[in-house]
C-alpha cells in the first residue's frame, strides 16, 4: 500500500533534522524509506548522498547521486556532487568531466568551479585549474577559498609576488583562515622575507593550534636563519601533533642533524621513512647523517633510493641533467678524477643527491663499494 504523502512529509523533515544534528546513519535510514516511495525524488537521493558522504561511505554515495541524475538529469548539484564522490575515490578525470557537467548546467555556480579546479590541480593540469579558480573568484569576489586555491597556483608557477597577493586577498575576506596565514608564510619565504613570513606561520598556529603543518613551516624558515633551537622547538611541537607525519620528523631530524646530534637525527628520519617508506626527502636527509658519520656505503644506498624517488627508477642509469647537477671541481677532484678514470665510467660532473662523498678525500673507502654497485656514476661534491 503506498505510503500517504503526509506520512512522506514527516519522514523527509525528520530525516532533514537529523541530518542537521549530524545523526548521519538514520537521517540515512530515513531518506531511504522515503525513497522506497518515491524514487523520483532527486533532491532526496542527493540528501541521502550527502549523509553517506558524512560517514565515508563514498561508493554508495556515488551510487545515490546516479540515482539523482537518472530522475533528473538537469539537476547541477547532483553532478557537482558527483564530482565529490568521485574525487573522493580519487577517480579526478571523472570528476573533472561531471563539474564541467555541473557548471554547463549552472555557468555560475562557484563552488562548482573551485571543485574543479581542485581535480585539475591533482591531474597536473595547472594552467586550466587556475582557470577555473578565476572563473570562481570572479563569479563570487568574496569567496576566500578560491583566493586561496589560485594563490597555490601562483605558488606553484613561481609567482611568488601574486601568490601573496591571493594569500592576503583570502586573510582579508576571511582574516581567521588559518590555511591561508600558513600559506601567506609559504609565499614570504620564497621571497626571502622570512621575519614576516614567520609572523604568518605563528599566525596560523595561534589561529589553529594544532596545526602541525604551520610548525613545520615554522622550523624550516628558522632553520633557514640559523636559529636552530627555536626550529627544533616548532619541529617537536609538530612531531607532537602529528606524530604519524613524515614531514614533522624530518624538521625535527634536520635541526638535530645540524646540532651535532646525529644518532637522533637517525632515529628521526627513519622514523619518517617507516611512516612513509617512499618518502624522498627522508631518504636524502638518512644519507647524510650516514655519510657524516662515515657509513658510505649505506648513505649512497640512501641518495641513490632518493635520486630514484625523485627522478625514476632509471635516473641512476642515465644520470643526465634532469639528474644530476653540474658543479665546479677544485684542483683536487679534477686530479683524483683523472687518475682513476679506469675504475669509474662517470657524467661529466654528475651529482645524483647531496650532500654527497668527495672521492678525492676518501678513496680507500669507497672506491670498492662504488666499483661493484654503480660503476656507471661518481657522487662528487
Amino acid at each position: 500500500m503506498p505510503a500517504q504523502p503526509s506520512l512522506l512529509d514527516a519522514q523527509l523533515r525528520q530525516a532533514l533534522g537529523l541530518h542537521q544534528a549530524r545523526r548521519l546513519a538514520e537521517a540515512e535510514a530515513l531518506y531511504r524509506q522515503v525513497l522506497a516511495f518515491r524514487p523520483d525524488l532527486a533532491e532526496v537521493h542527493v540528501n541521502c548522498a550527502l549523509a553517506q558522504f558524512g560517514q565515508g561511505k563514498h561508493g554508495e554515495a556515488q551510487a545515490s547521486l546516479e540515482r539523482a541524475i537518472a530522475a533528473q538529469p538537469g539537476l547541477a548539484k547532483a553532478h557537482f556532487h558527483m564530482g565529490d564522490a568521485l574525487s573522493f575515490q580519487q577517480r579526478f578525470g571523472d570528476a573533472v568531466a561531471a563539474y564541467r557537467r555541473a557548471v554547463r548546467l549552472k555557468p555560475d555556480y562557484t563552488e562548482a568551479y573551485n571543485n574543479l579546479g581542485n581535480a585539475l590541480l591533482l591531474l597536473g593540469d595547472i594552467d586550466q585549474a587556475g582557470a577555473a579558480y578565476r572563473k570562481a573568484v570572479a563569479l563570487k569576489p568574496d569567496f576566500a577559498q578560491g583566493h586561496n586555491n589560485l594563490g597555490h597556483i601562483h605558488l606553484r608557477s613561481g609567482h611568488f609576488e601574486e601568490a601573496q597577493t591571493a594569500f592576503a586577498r583570502a586573510i582579508a575576506i576571511a582574516p581567521g583562515y588559518a590555511e591561508a596565514h600558513n600559506n601567506l608564510g609559504n609565499a614570504l619565504h620564497k621571497l626571502d622575507r622570512a621575519g614576516e613570513a614567520q609572523a604568518a606561520f605563528r599566525s596560523a598556529i595561534r589561529l589553529a593550534p594544532g596545526y602541525a603543518d604551520a610548525y613545520v613551516n615554522l622550523s624550516a624558515s628558522l632553520f633557514e636563519q640559523g636559529k636552530i633551537l627555536d626550529a627544533e622547538a616548532a619541529a617537536a611541537d609538530a612531531v607532537r601533533l602529528s606524530p604519524a607525519t613524515p614531514e614533522c620528523h624530518n624538521a625535527l631530524g634536520n635541526a638535530l642533524r645540524e646540532r651535532g646530534k646525529l644518532t637522533e637525527a637517525e632515529a628521526c628520519y627513519r622514523e619518517a621513512i617507516r611512516l612513509i617508506p617512499d618518502y624522498a626527502e627522508g631518504h636524502k636527509h638518512l644519507g647524510m647523517v650516514l655519510e657524516e658519520n662515515g657509513r658510505l656505503d649505506q648513505a649512497f644506498a640512501c641518495f641513490t633510493r632518493h635520486a630514484e624517488l625523485t627522478y625514476g627508477a632509471g635516473a641512476l642509469l642515465s644520470a643526465g641533467p634532469n639528474v644530476a647537477h653540474k658543479v665546479q671541481h677544485d684542483a683536487e677532484q679534477q686530479a683524483w678524477l683523472g687518475d682513476h678514470a679506469a675504475a669509474f665510467h662517470f657524467a661529466d660532473g654528475s651529482r645524483i643527491a647531496g650532500p654527497a662523498v668527495n672521492p678525492a678525500n676518501r678513496v680507500a673507502e669507497i672506491s670498492e663499494t662504488w666499483r661493484t654497485a654503480r660503476p656507471q656514476i661518481v657522487v662528487i661534491d
